[in-house]
């Protein structure tokens, strides 16, 4: 499905409350989480400038934010100046950012536990994302900006499994397009009589 993680893992973890827009459905990339083994896991700023961006996202994601946010401010509150607030979306209990290598492995044990196939990550939904994404028709440009994919040929090269099942696509849209010519024709042919 399109609503599927187009960000990330590193964006995921850096991703902060002010950077999403539940009103609008919107939301900015402008940091990342990586771990250093000098001082674990850090904040800084994405490598690529096609990584810093902002991009629509789905209302049920929307909808799914609001009480996880409330839950996150009464823990806040909770912990007092204990907090370490980064205002992060996710973070350890004391707000510090998540081990991206640590997030990965949790990962890998639900998708474990759910007796899906162990060679499944974040990662792979991003690809699924795109995938679903080209196979609907949204031009490839779009999705290269959605992923932060710093080239076209990047993109094309990675997804290019996908490009001839869109031709279906194409042939479906000028069926429908000349179908409605023709009706259209039709219709005007019935006036002038």
């Amino acid at each position: 499905m399109p609503g599927e993680p187009v960000l990330r893992r590193e964006e995921l973890l850096g991703l902060r409350w002010k950077d999403i827009d539940t009103k609008k459905g919107m939301l900015s990339v402008n940091q990342v989480v990586v771990y250093t083994k000098e001082f674990g896991p850090i904040i800084e700023a994405p490598k690529n400038e096609s990584s810093f961006r902002t991009i629509p996202f789905p209302v049920e994601i929307a909808r799914e934010l609001k009480p996880y946010r409330l839950k996150q401010k009464e823990h806040r509150l909770n912990m007092g100046l204990k907090y370490i607030n980064k205002d992060l979306v996710f973070c350890n209990e004391d707000g510090t950012p998540l081990d991206p290598r640590r997030v990965g492995k949790q990962v890998k044990s639900i998708i474990s536990k759910a007796g899906l196939p162990t060679v499944l990550s974040l990662h792979c939904l991003r690809h699924t994302h795109a995938t679903q994404l080209l196979r609907l028709g949204v031009h490839p440009k779009v999705v290269q900006y959605r992923l932060g994919h710093s080239t076209f040929q990047q993109k094309m090269d990675t997804y290019s499994h996908v490009i001839p099942q869109m031709q279906d696509i194409i042939v479906e849209q000028l069926s429908d397009l000349l179908s409605m010519k023709t009706a259209t024709e039709n219709s005007n042919d019935n006036l002038i009589k």
